[in-house]
């Protein structure tokens, strides 16, 4: 979760590269709806991937809203 943190502090900072950690975010989602089906992992590791996985939607969300205020913002200058 540090890499996950860096890449949206970066996003944030650079505003042009929110793009492809919203990107970064989806192809994680994806590896661990992957690892879900994995018979290798028990049920408690399932709900904690789940459990990553709500993480990760919840952060793109934010990330979303907050770079639609920022449009919003420049707008009304």
């Amino acid at each position: 979760m540090a890499k996950l943190k860096e890449k949206v502090l970066q996003a944030l900072q650079n505003g042009e590269k929110v793009e492809h950690t919203l990107d970064y975010l989806t192809r994680s989602q994806e590896n661990l709806l992957k690892n879900y089906s994995n018979p290798v992992f028990n049920q408690k590791n399932r709900g904690k991937l789940l459990k990553s996985y709500t993480n990760l939607q919840d952060v793109g969300k934010s990330l979303y809203r907050y770079v639609i205020l920022q449009q919003f913002k420049n707008f009304i200058i």
